[in-house]
């Protein structure tokens, strides 16, 4: 880009050093022809016709000129841009350097098989019981055999769900043999809820480092993309306290409820509208 502007620039000298030139011709031409008064009409006639010739070939350097002007300008201006482009490619590299290569390289490691780690401890965080913490509880038990349901108490369903835990719960996990999942309640003098079961949470990473915490967090699903935004506001709070003060053997997943079947399936019945 730099070759190109130069040779422009030396274009553009000539052009200017042959149009003075020529300037000058005509004008001596002009001064002769006033400090001759005794020429004959003859030659001044022939000599106005050459004259003439030389005043458009001298405009017509001038507009070559102009036009030259016009194409230096142009290309200085994608000498410009071409330049910002430059920096900003420069910019992303510096960046790939010192954010993206290092992450890459921290992040590569081996990895280990289920075999020769231990079963996750799960935990299934509950309010109430509903078909919704039903669906948490299955996912969790095909998960691992150690589930522990987190209640914090004192919650309006405290005593319900603990006769809806035996009642459901614990003679369905013994008819099956599979050891019972238990039923923790966390105390929340100042009616905190996520608060308590981070707090929970975290400390039963740090009583089993050799373990990895599954949290299953059981959400409902409705039909409509709006009515989301009604309901699940603490299990996406949850989710991202969690990553935020968790650590890499906190696992976090969702196990929705689909209310009236999921959409998908053909057998989700259709809102009828109230005459």
């Amino acid at each position: 880009m730099r070759v190109k502007s130069c040779r422009w620039k030396e274009l553009r000298i000539c052009v200017a050093a042959s149009s003075l030139f020529l300037f000058c011709a005509v004008v001596q031409g002009q001064d002769a022809s006033t400090a001759a008064p005794s020429s004959s009409p003859a030659s001044e006639r022939e000599a106005r016709p050459e004259i003439r010739a030389l005043a458009d070939l001298i405009r017509d350097l001038q507009a070559q000129v102009q036009t030259l002007n016009s194409q230096l300008s142009e290309l200085r201006t994608e000498e410009q841009r071409t330049s910002e482009e430059a920096r900003e490619l420069r910019h992303e590299l510096d960046l790939a350097k010192t954010h993206i290569v290092p992450v890459a390289q921290e992040s590569a490691s081996t990895v280990q098989p289920a075999a020769q780690a231990p079963s996750p401890i799960a935990v299934v965080p509950l309010d109430r019981w509903s078909r919704i913490s039903k669906q948490g509880l299955e996912f969790a038990s095909r998960i691992t055999s150690e589930i522990i349901a987190v209640h914090v108490e004192p919650e309006e369903h405290s005593e319900l769900l603990r006769a809806a835990w035996e009642r459901y719960v614990d003679g369905a996990f013994r008819e099956a043999g599979r050891p019972v999942p238990k039923l923790l309640t966390v105390p929340s003098p100042y009616r905190f809820v996520i608060v308590p079961i981070i707090r929970y949470i975290l400390d039963l990473s740090e009583k089993h480092p050799q373990r990895r915490i599954v949290v299953v967090i059981p959400e409902l699903v409705e039909g409509a993309w709006y009515e989301y935004f009604l309901h699940n506001q603490r299990g996406r709070l949850l989710e991202w306290m969690l990553q935020v003060r968790g650590n890499e053997r906190i696992f976090t997943v969702s196990a929705p409820y689909y209310l009236g079947g999921h959409p998908n399936s053909g057998n989700r019945p259709t809102r009828t509208k109230n005459s």
